[in-house]
């Protein structure tokens, strides 16, 4: 910075004072804020300066428009102590200074800020930040020091550590393998452990965890240097599930622990039972260390305040984290299966370890996602081998392919006992009419139902399917329901031209407008509007005879793929009379709507139904 431009900075430092005194006597906008505190803070200063100021004038004798040599020397020595350039003109200065001293001799009083956040007493910022999101947090405690010292606890609530794999280190410039930089992304696993170790009272506000590596999860891919990778992820994994391991056990009131791609060892095993709070726990293509079976089988792990467990499997040395399910007693919410159709056809839990699980007895709500059509008598048996499943109340089973109608009688006899409440059999062969009325039967008091069919062995998505009886035939099934809500189906029905009954009278009319054609060039306006008047939708006359057959129904929906549109309709009923309506409503799976309450879709992420 030159000479030049240190006096305009110097100049403009005088102007500031006197204008943020000004600003707060007068009352105009100042963006950083007329708080009580800066005000004095600035009037201190203003104090001293004035001091001089006066000082000056009595030791000189004279107005500082005087040009003797005492005046000069004395306003030289005010001018360098508040760095006021000296190309200025003392009248200026004078000037300025007066102003300001009539303001504040008129006894006008400073207008200050409303209350705001740094006005609360520290224990509602607490409050604050306790029912802020985690986004939010950040910025509330990016925004202040004083918010950063009562925020810091609040934004450790969450954390994440990963071995991150990076893409750009697969080669070298030379070629190589870049051996140091993968050693870097380690210290970078080390170093956060250490943080956290170092600072137990950050440590003591985690709640939430995500630990991840990485790198497992890329080593089958196509990389420059395989076998080198594959060589150093062999010898720092050991070190690198050590540090997870403390990490867990250095954040003693984590209430939820996301673990993907790990291999679980005996110490963060002991390190998982050590959670005195831990509610949640996701496990997301895990595995365990050879010979874990044992000593988990042994009841070496016990965390008896887990209620909510997730196990998505990859391949077939994942399903070996089936030997972890006797760790947990108390389980509310269970979901097995994958998000996409494994390597491995995934199996019920080994029957040596069925005798040790012991949580059907607190069970709410279970869900199994990509069960092979083969696997499901296994299931069938692994339920009935207890004695029942006292609370059970969501039910949904997954596959790919078709489930034959007397593999899910079987698995329905075992649960005819629980208050079940909803169930979504998702990958029907058959859809025969005796099927529902075995659920009518078994569990008369649903109050969700929804049934998706595979249309042939080539159909493994949750599209629309023709079903081998008339829809009247399956509406007249749900009068066997007393309580029944909600009912859904994929059901392909024959309302699917565009134009609708009113579209029709138009054309008798000889009114009809042609339809929109993208090619001759028809504004947006016109396609809207032409949408609107002809192509109303009319799958809601499906709703009708299951409205009429079951009084207790609410809500019907005709479902698609995940990603298409999905037929929604409310069933409004008058009260003490057997009238009611049918009202359409269109939406998408993202936006969700009822299905949201009634099902939860695989291709939505979350394969299995909230937490309790």
């Amino acid at each position: 910075m030159d000479s030049e431009q240190q006096d305009d900075a110097r100049a403009k430092r005088l102007d500031r004072l006197v204008t943020q005194l000004h600003g707060y006597h007068i009352g105009y906008l100042d963006l950083r804020g007329r708080h009580k505190a800066r005000y004095l803070s600035l009037l201190l200063r203003w104090k001293r300066l004035s001091k001089d100021f006066l000082d000056v004038l009595q030791a000189s004798g004279s107005i500082p428009g005087d040009t003797s040599v005492p005046v000069y020397q004395a306003w030289r020595r005010f001018m360098e102590k508040w760095h006021i350039p000296h190309h200025i003109a003392p009248g200026v200065v004078s000037q300025k200074i007066y102003g300001t001293l009539h303001l504040l001799q008129d006894g006008s009083e400073p207008i200050f800020q409303k209350q705001c956040l740094h006005d609360l007493p520290i224990e509602l910022l607490r409050e604050v930040f306790e029912h802020a999101q985690p986004d939010e947090v950040l910025k509330l405690a990016s925004s202040s020091r004083l918010l950063r010292l009562v925020g810091q606890p609040f934004a450790f609530r969450i954390r994440r550590i990963q071995l991150r794999y990076e893409p750009r280190y697969t080669t070298s410039d030379d070629g190589s393998f870049p051996k140091k930089k993968w050693l870097k992304i380690r210290h970078e696993v080390y170093d956060q452990v250490k943080y956290l170790e170092a600072h137990p009272e950050l440590a003591n506000e985690v709640q939430v965890m995500h630990i991840a590596d990485r790198w497992r999860s890329q080593r089958d891919t196509h990389l420059a240097h395989k076998a080198e990778f594959i060589e150093l992820y062999k010898d720092i994994m050991p070190g690198v599930i050590d540090r997870f391991s403390r990490a867990i056990s250095s954040t003693p009131r984590l209430t939820t622990l996301n673990l993907t791609y790990i291999k679980i060892n005996l110490p963060m095993a002991q390190a998982l039972s050590q959670l005195q709070v831990l509610q949640s726990l996701d496990l997301f293509h895990c595995s365990l260390v050879d010979g874990a079976a044992g000593f988990l089988s042994c009841g070496v792990v016990h965390c008896s305040t887990t209620t909510h467990l997730r196990l998505t499997f990859d391949n077939g040395p994942s399903l070996s984290m089936y030997y972890i399910l006797p760790a947990f007693p108390n389980l509310r919410t269970l979901i097995m299966g994958s998000l996409v159709q494994p390597q491995s056809p995934i199996s019920p839990p080994p029957e040596s370890i069925w005798e040790d699980i012991q949580f059907f007895s607190t069970l709410e709500r279970l869900t199994l996602n990509y069960i092979p059509w083969y696997t499901l008598g296994g299931f069938a048996s692994w339920f009935s081998s207890k004695p029942s499943l006292p609370r059970l109340t969501h039910l949904k089973v997954h596959s790919r392919l078709g489930m034959d109608d007397a593999d899910i009688i079987d698995l329905l006899s075992t649960i005819e006992r629980s208050p079940l409440q909803v169930l979504i059999i998702d990958g029907l062969a058959d859809g025969s009419l005796f099927l529902v009325d075995i659920i009518s039967l078994k569990l008369p008091s649903l109050l969700g139902l929804t049934l998706y069919r595979r249309h042939s062995d080539r159909q493994g998505t949750t599209s629309l399917s023709e079903w081998p009886h008339p829809t009247y035939e399956y509406a007249d099934r749900l009068s066997g329901f007393t309580k029944l809500q909600h009912f859904a189906w994929n059901c392909k029905t024959g309302y699917e031209t565009e134009y609708t009954t009113k579209s029709l009278l138009h054309f008798e009319e000889g009114e009809f407008p042609p339809p929109p054609d993208s090619a001759l060039g028809v504004d947006a306006e016109y396609h809207d509007e032409w949408r609107n008047d002809h192509t109303a939708d009319e799958d809601h006359v499906l709703a009708l005879p299951f409205a009429a057959a079951c009084p207790t129904l609410q809500s019907f929906a005709v479902g698609s793929h995940p990603y298409r549109e999905k037929v929604s309709c409310q069933i409004k009923r008058v009260e003490g009379k057997e009238e009611f309506v049918v009202e359409p409503e269109r939406i998408s799976w993202v936006t969700g709507g009822i299905y949201k309450k009634w099902d939860v879709m695989v291709a939505d992420g979350n394969v299995g139904w909230t937490e309790v």
